[in-house]
């Protein structure tokens, strides 16, 4: 069975299973969910912390060398970490991390002030390398501030 359409069924069409053992009993392939123990999930957190920043200063080198396509890859490959790193901070299973992201993050995560600002983050026209850089920073900054581990 699809684990999107037990997810789905399992919150009244949410799409955010809050108890894994229910949805476990129903479909025996899905045993072993939850699999973030604690110590796994803040050695996952912390490593893709440190990939996201990686991704993130690879941005102003990239942008000083004028490549304005690799800068925007790191910048998206950065952004793709911090919604990562954002689930795995608030202990909650993402659907995906390049689609449904206002959905997740306003309504899995409850962060309706978040979402307003991550379009603009990779939303850039022309792929002007200073802006491009000056997202970098900002995507660097949220990092810092919603996935911190407690």
């Amino acid at each position: 069975m699809d684990i999107y359409a037990l997810v789905s069924s399992a919150d009244a069409g949410v799409g955010v299973v809050r108890d894994w053992s229910e949805l476990a009993a129903r479909e025996p392939c899905f045993h072993w969910l939850p699999y973030y123990a604690e110590e796994l999930r803040t050695e996952r957190l912390e490593t893709v912390r440190r990939y996201c920043l990686i991704n993130l200063r690879h941005v102003p080198l990239m942008a000083r060398r004028a490549e304005p396509f690799h800068a925007f890859h790191r910048l998206y490959l950065a952004f793709q970490e911090f919604l990562q790193a954002l689930f795995l901070a608030r202990r909650t299973y993402p659907v995906a991390y390049d689609k449904w992201i206002e959905e997740q993050v306003e309504a899995f995560l409850d962060l309706r002030g978040l979402y307003a600002e991550l379009p603009s983050l990779v939303g850039i026209e022309n792929l002007d390398l200073a802006e491009i850089a000056a997202r970098a920073e900002r995507l660097e900054e949220l990092l810092e501030t919603w996935t911190t581990p407690a």
